[in-house]
């Protein structure tokens, strides 16, 4: 008798705290781009395009820089956004997809130029300095980020992070930042260019 009393206070302790350690499913992000939000709308018909715009190699990683088209048949109206593949190298090798959408493309083409001085001036300085301390000049939009170091040790980059759960990131020279702004200046080519397709 008191061996099945025991028993029924051990279950009705423990299974209710053992149902309430359960968590709940993670929500899964929601879009943070206009052309993901596009993409993912159910019940309509629609065309993607996808244009190469070139690739980069970098130290322990990559980026492959397109334009992403989407479009309903008939319809005049069409989102377009730049899309990069950031492909981590590696022991693990892990790729995610970062999206911006036209303004904050139009917005990276302006910052370029300025990152590009910011990160000369901080090159200079941190050669003056007895600190060598390290600072980072970023870029963030949709769910792409790019960011340029100097630090210590002298050492100096440009970081491209794709994904906002999980992300990836490909490390290159901060030199790569040239290449970067001809890539945008091609994607806004090709943007203004399929606007016109209409």
């Amino acid at each position: 008798m008191m061996r099945l009393a025991l028993a029924v206070i051990m279950v009705l302790v423990f299974v209710p705290s053992l149902l309430l350690a359960q968590t709940a499913a993670p929500q899964r992000d929601e879009p943070t781009t206009k052309f993901e939000k596009v993409l993912l709308t159910k019940g309509s018909l629609g065309i993607r395009e996808y244009y190469s715009l070139g690739y980069m190699a970098g130290r322990g990683g990559s980026a492959d820089f397109e334009i992403g088209s989407f479009y309903a048949p008939g319809s005049p109206n069409r989102t377009s956004a730049l899309r990069i593949t950031v492909k981590e190298g590696g022991r693990l090798e892990r790729e995610r997809i970062g999206v911006l959408d036209r303004e904050e493309v139009i917005s990276l083409n302006k910052v370029i130029p300025q990152m590009m001085k910011m990160a000369e001036t901080l090159k200079q300085g941190q050669k003056d300095s007895e600190e060598n301390g390290s600072t980072e000049v970023v870029f963030s939009g949709g769910s792409l980020r790019f960011t340029a170091f100097v630090g210590r040790r002298r050492d100096e980059g440009l970081v491209i992070q794709a994904g906002s759960i999980a992300p990836t990131q490909a490390l290159f020279g901060l030199t790569d930042l040239t290449r970067v702004g001809e890539l945008i200046e091609q994607a806004i080519t090709k943007m203004q260019a399929l606007d016109q397709k209409k």
